[in-house]
């Protein structure tokens, strides 16, 4: 039942309003309303949320992720040139030069293992490093983009994966079901053969069967070990000494959780963007607070290149940003001019399917420091 109230939106939208009813104490606040900040330089978050906000700089998180994704692409070339098929062998080898990629340019890798949560399923953790800098780019949330007033209902029903911006867009990271299916037409529709791929599909993987083949694995070798004769000989001899070290085991027994979690998960280098995992974050509770929250970032063709596209996990549901983008290119010197000031809020009521000339991204950024192991957690209502 708590489960419940917690994700009843009616209930949640009344609570948000009542908390911006209350006066809040600001530290160095913005004249300015949250309301008014561009898409490309604000976050969903409320005016209690916003006194504490880490400082985000789009032009380095571009950047950033630009150069991540062309490095996975020059790993990605050096397979796709071989002329033998790709075999089960250079995949994983794939997988692993993907984690140092990742380690090498972002200083960690992700990996999808059950969350510390109960009965909250699996979670998101941050391997092989740890982020000191809030603000940091941690994951990316992918799933079909909605502009205000586009048809969502049917597949938003029993749906926990659907974001709302401030200006009204829709994200949809539901990977089965209806929302699974609208994602791979709209691929289809956007990239069809000949083309070069703009959107990535990989982030659809049914995790919780990926991590249960896995298990199965694990299980089976276990299993082996303890019914062999000599290793059950084994134990009834030092069942003593297990019982002595049974209260030593106890205090070490949340160090042990997460030593099993790290061995039974399952690294995100099995997607071509390792990064697009957003939508496993867990909401944060009082025992395990959030530590990451959501950051829009718009992207056009002249910040991301062409043969780069393939690796951005979001897709406009009502039209193909590309043809329109390069219909504005004259207009490239007036925005590199203004790249350093927040844009104009979109007003999607004055606008048309013409004026779709970039990409909503929405990628989760570090509100303090992660240690190593840490799993993440965000705030669904803020």
């Amino acid at each position: 039942m708590r489960d419940f109230i917690h994700r009843f939106y009616p209930y949640q939208a009344l609570k948000l309003m009542l908390q911006r009813w209350r006066p809040v104490h600001r530290i160095g606040s913005n004249p300015l309303s949250p309301s008014l900040a561009g898409p490309s330089n604000h976050s969903v978050l409320s005016p209690q949320s916003a006194a504490v906000e880490p400082p985000f700089d789009p032009v380095q998180a571009r950047s950033q992720l630009v150069a991540y994704f062309r490095a996975l692409k020059e790993a990605q070339a050096s397979f796709a040139s071989r002329a033998v098929p790709t075999n089960s062998a250079d995949e994983h080898q794939l997988q692993r030069l993907r984690q140092s990629i990742s380690h090498k340019e972002l200083g960690f890798h992700l990996e999808v293992a059950p969350s510390l949560i109960p009965s909250a399923g699996l979670g998101l953790y941050l391997r092989n490093g740890k982020i000191s800098t809030p603000g940091t780019i941690v994951a990316m949330y992918p799933g079909t983009l909605y502009q205000p007033g586009e048809a969502i209902f049917f597949n938003s029903i029993q749906n926990r994966y659907i974001l709302k911006c401030n200006d009204g867009v829709y994200v949809d990271g539901k990977a089965k079901g209806l929302s699974g299916s609208i994602y791979r037409s709209i691929d289809k529709r956007d990239n069809y053969p000949g083309t070069v791929p703009s959107a990535d599909t990989t982030w659809m993987v049914d995790w919780p069967a990926a991590l249960a083949s896995s298990d199965l694995v694990s299980a089976s070798a276990s299993a082996t070990v303890a019914t062999d004769p000599e290793t059950m000989g084994q134990r009834q001899q030092q069942q003593q000494q297990q019982q002595q070290q049974q209260q030593q085991q106890q205090q070490q027994q949340q160090q042990q959780q997460q030593q099993q979690q790290s061995t039974t998960g399952i690294s995100t280098a099995i997607l071509r963007n390792p990064l697009a995992a957003g939508q496993i974050v867990n909401n944060g509770t009082r025992a395990h607070p959030s530590n990451v929250r959501y950051q829009e970032l718009d992207l056009r063709t002249r910040d991301c290149a062409l043969e780069l596209q393939e690796f951005l996990p979001n897709i406009w549901h009502s039209d193909d940003w590309h043809a329109h983008d390069h219909d504005h290119d004259h207009d490239h010197d007036n925005r590199d001019n203004n790249e350093g000031s927040p844009p104009k809020q979109v007003d999607w009521s004055q606008r048309s399917l013409s004026d779709l000339d970039h990409l909503r991204t929405v990628v989760l950024v570090t509100t303090r420091p992660i240690a190593q192991d840490e799993e993440l957690y965000s705030t669904y209502i803020e």
